[in-house]
């Protein structure tokens, strides 16, 4: 058995079976040890993370109705031009590459021009800027009416909804150059029936005039569009046509919708990060957010086309951002740009940095200055006199290499000393650049991976070196599987960012929403429609995280009966004729040679594709099983030659490519007859360096690596290499090539339970955490090692009937927590955990 204790850290301890003398009945032991306090773990450890992506503010979480309200949706991108149908970016060097990677974008003027509008009747209809509202708005709409009963349409974001007996506050502005008449404001249901009605009398004027009302919807519809019918001839102008619920989240003007503010209440979020996201960055640097034309009146802002293929009112500007965060008691995180575009846009940069600074310490001004400053006031203005939290600050979002590190040290050494209070993250994640960082106060990495990257990583963060600086763990979210899988290898991952609260101190799902008519992102935390609001099973993982935060961690070990790792087939990876093997030997704990081959070469293929332009084993094995299985101890020997020299290739992350690691010869064990869980043993060139390294592959996905890492080894092309792996007590694996050893690593089962535990000293409580991913329940003994354990407390479980069920609109609630009173608790009682399961226990204990 592997022994590692840990104090404040849950351990997860794996048992050979001939080793374990734990009764058949259970299939683990759960221990928690309250002997030492563990890591304090940060009350506002999960927060929510926004970006105006899958019309998740316009059209999603910011309530206004309308789409298009100000007709700027044509409007280009800013820093492009319009060329051969394309936004084109400016033809500058990327800050990564120095190359100009000549960004551009389609782009269709005329058809942008009625996004959400139609006109019905005879009317000469175009969008100008003749006559412009204001300087930030210069379109509008221009109706040359030529007979009465002429209507302006607005679909809406997929409708326009509204609810029997709320009213909604209208507001539009007219420029009646030669018209008189009445015009008629309407809701109208999806079959054509008037909903409200509001009447205007109109003189002409050669000005612009504010035009408002309520109107009370009379019955329920979310499928309905508004009209201004035009009772008269003659020309006019429109701009700024906003429809607004008089019943918003908290009943904020300019607020948020409802039934979404709730949602994100109801997660406890501890932070809000905004506005981004790529869309920070820009796809060129004008493109990029600026905050300051987010503020003051709505129709006074202007919007921008964000890198998601449509235009934003930022009608949810950087005002109603902070609102937002004090209504929901969350603390704020600006993300702000250090003068680069995103890199995989156009990557486009200056070297003048003063804008951005004074930029980044008006913000903070905005957000915390005194009344009597010149933001501060402007804060007031708009309402809030009393300073925001505004307690996280993000230089950049995304940014990588050298360029930009030296960029952070800059700009984080110049902020630090003017603002020592606030938190400032790099946007560096755990790779070689950090080393180029002076001194950051967090970094953060992000994950947009597969299931089984979380199921193998909940203990990534164990082996992180303590010290240098904290982790925002900003994004993250099982992508390639929008069902209870990917929830529950996020509450895996999860796991291991809360036990290790002494370095993971904060962390947030992304992207946090999307209107399911527009996905652009395959994964989104929260669905929403005209109709409604839903939460996935993810959400309802992060809900529970975030409702059951432990003051500090306890020790907790598992102890679970598994099979020994070697256990299955083994096989080779390869591509005749680029590795050959020969002479195999599988030889059994007593020294015996249990089988024998001198002629490998019919083993040795590899199925491959092209996977979104990455090389990866999708579609079937990496290898050529044997029809020969490794049991327990033991050893393997086996002579490899390489017969081509293998290509280093660019690192793909968790994706290793096929036609790099084909030239790495390697052995597979621990394999499912299926080929879908297995160790790969890579001698030689992986796609960094020369280095011996063991990776994992479960449920057909792989590539995970197994640290440490070997040495380097290179094999001499053309010549033969023996190898010996040994298989030894304590699931360790040894690799020797030609009487050398070479690696030594100790090899886990994948079991997909996991564990931890915590104390919350406010309530007097101990919560317990449980994951159980698979079809089977899971059987374990509790031990609670306190003085006294109150018998009655609280289970909440979150369950499914299978891995691919998910939420819908059709049911919202098949996957939600379950609260039930369990009177079992003791110093030692039995509890079997539902398969698919996510579950957290609650229950007084006292430790004196």
């Amino acid at each position: 058995m592997n022994k590692l204790l840990l104090c404040g850290v849950s351990v997860v301890l794996t048992w050979n079976l001939a080793a374990c003398s734990m009764s058949p009945q259970v299939d683990a032991q759960i221990v928690v040890n309250y002997a030492q306090k563990g890591a304090m773990v940060n009350p506002k450890m999960y927060g929510i993370f926004f970006e105006e992506i899958n019309h998740s503010g316009d059209g999603g979480l910011y309530a206004e109705l309308l789409q298009n309200r100000n007709f700027e949706e044509a409007v280009l991108p800013s820093g492009t031009t319009l060329q051969d149908g394309y936004a084109v970016a400016p033809h500058k060097p990327s800050y990564t590459t120095g190359r100009c990677n000549d960004w551009k974008v389609k782009w269709n003027t005329d058809s942008l021009k009625m996004v959400g509008w139609t006109v019905k009747g005879e009317a000469d209809y175009d969008v100008v800027d003749e006559r412009p509202l204001h300087k930030n708005t210069p379109n509008a709409m221009k109706l040359q009416l030529k007979h009465k009963g002429v209507i302006l349409q607005n679909s809406g974001y997929w409708g326009v909804p509204v609810t029997k007996g709320d009213t909604y506050d209208l507001r539009f502005y007219l420029n009646a150059a030669d018209y008189h008449g009445k015009v008629l404001a309407r809701i109208v249901s999806e079959k054509g029936k008037i909903l409200a009605e509001s009447s205007f009398t109109i003189r002409g004027k050669n000005t612009w005039e504010e035009y408002t009302a309520e109107m009370t919807a009379a019955d329920t519809d979310t499928k309905g569009a508004f009209q201004l019918a035009f009772e008269g001839i003659g020309t006019v102008y429109v701009d700024y046509v906003s429809l607004f619920p008089q019943k918003t989240f908290m009943n904020r003007k300019n607020g948020m919708r409802a039934d979404v503010g709730q949602m994100l209440a109801d997660l406890k979020p501890g932070f809000i990060r905004w506005p981004g996201g790529c869309i920070a960055e820009g796809a060129t640097l004008d493109n990029r957010v600026k905050w300051k034309e987010t503020i003051g009146d709505p129709m006074t802002r202007r919007s921008e086309w964000v890198l998601w293929n449509y235009h934003c009112t930022w009608g949810f500007g950087y005002h109603e951002f902070l609102q937002l965060c004090e209504d929901l008691n969350a603390d704020g995180m600006f993300v702000a740009n250090v003068g680069l575009s995103c890199e995989v846009r156009n990557g486009d940069y200056t070297d003048d940095l003063l804008p951005f600074i004074q930029d980044i310490e008006d913000a903070i001004e905005y957000a915390r200055g005194d009344v009597n400053t010149k933001w501060g006031a402007k804060r007031a203005e708009a309402g809030h006199p009393e300073p925001f939290n505004l307690k996280y600050i993000e230089l950049g979002n995304e940014q990588i290499g050298e360029f930009y590190a030296d960029r952070y040290n800059k700009l984080y050494k110049l902020l630090k000393t003017k603002y020592p209070d606030i938190t400032f993250i790099s946007t560096l994640g755990l790779n070689k650049t950090l080393d180029k960082l002076e001194k950051t106060d967090m970094i953060d990495p992000h994950w947009y991976v597969n299931p089984a990257f979380f199921y193998d990583n909940d203990r990534m963060f164990d082996q992180v070196e303590r010290g240098k600086f904290d982790i925002y763990v900003g994004e993250y979210a099982a992508i390639s599987a929008a069902n209870m899988d990917g929830a529950l290898s996020e509450a895996a991952f999860i796991s291991g960012m809360e036990r290790n609260s002494d370095l993971v101190k904060i962390a947030s799902y992304a992207p946090l929403l999307e209107n399911n008519n527009r996905r652009d992102w395959p994964t989104n935390l929260i669905w929403v429609n005209n109709g409604g609001v839903m939460g996935r099973a993810s959400y309802y993982v992060q809900q529970m995280y975030s409702q059951h935060v432990p003051t500090y961690n306890l020790t907790t070990i598992m102890d679970e009966m598994l099979p020994t790792p070697f256990n299955g087939y083994i096989g080779f990876t390869g591509k005749q004729p680029d590795n050959q093997y020969r002479n195999l030997k599988i030889i059994d704990a007593s020294g015996q040679t249990v089988y024998e081959s001198a002629d490998l070469k019919a083993l040795v293929e590899v199925e491959s594709k092209v996977t979104s332009g990455r090389h990866s084993f999708m579609n079937g094995p990496a290898f050529s099983l044997l029809k020969e299985v490794m049991v327990g101890l033991g050893a393997l020997e086996f002579e490899a030659r390489v017969v081509k020299e293998p290509r280093v290739t660019n690192n793909l992350g968790f994706a290793l490519q096929a036609d790099s690691i084909s030239h790495i010869p390697a052995i597979v064990f621990g394999s499912d007859e299926a080929g879908k869980n297995y160790f790969t043993l890579n001698l030689g060139n992986d796609s960094e360096s020369s280095v011996v390294h063991l990776t994992r592959t479960v449920d057909g996905q792989g590539g995970f690596g197994r640290d440490p890492q070997g040495p380097e080894l290179r094999l001499n092309v053309g010549e033969w290499n023996k190898v010996r792996i040994e298989f030894c007590k304590n699931d360790e694996l040894v690799c020797s090539v030609n009487g050398k050893e070479v690696y030594r690593q100790q090899v886990e089962f994948l079991t997909k339970h996991y564990t931890l535990a915590g104390y919350d000293e406010k309530s007097g409580e101990t919560i317990i955490k449980v994951i159980n991913a698979n079809e089977e329940p899971f059987t374990t003994k509790m031990v609670l090692n306190c003085a006294q354990v109150s018998d009655t407390g609280k289970v909440v479980t979150l369950a499914a009937q299978s891995l691919t069920d998910e939420n819908s609109f059709e049911e919202p609630k098949k996957i939600t927590p379950v609260e039930t009173i369990f009177d079992g608790f003791d110093k030692e009682f039995t509890y079997t955990f539902a398969p698919y399961s996510f579950t957290v226990m609650r229950v007084k204990t006292s430790q004196q």
